[in-house]
């Protein structure tokens, strides 16, 4: 697989919400049991590429939701419970040293 890690918002339900560290997997097959299997759906996404460290994604998360969302003419493409909220994308040229490059919010979406 790539070099590429995920960051993954999963909503529980009412104001209650699961992160995890991911990473890409072929299939579940043979992982260990204290592993959290969890499949990303196949669906439109806005994406939104972070400029920064870590330390500030914040900023770039709430851009998303709170500036650019309303206005857009889409949806947050999201199930009341135990669904993807978003998910944050560390590309190839992540350094986790730093905590800077190559860093993405990847936010579901409809019409």
């Amino acid at each position: 697989m790539d070099n590429v890690g995920y960051g993954v918002c999963i909503h529980l339900r009412n104001h209650e919400y699961y992160y995890m560290a991911a990473c890409a997997v072929w299939d579940f097959t043979g992982l260990d049991a204290d592993l959290s299997p969890f499949i990303i759906p196949s669906q439109t996404y806005a994406v939104f590429t972070h400029v920064g460290s870590v330390q500030t994604l914040r900023t770039t998360i709430d851009f998303a939701f709170d500036q650019w969302l309303p206005t857009s003419g889409y949806q947050h493409a999201i199930a009341q419970e135990n669904s993807l909220h978003f998910f944050e994308r560390y590309g190839e040229a992540f350094d986790p040293h730093t905590g800077t490059g190559d860093i993405e919010i990847w936010l579901p979406v409809k019409r």
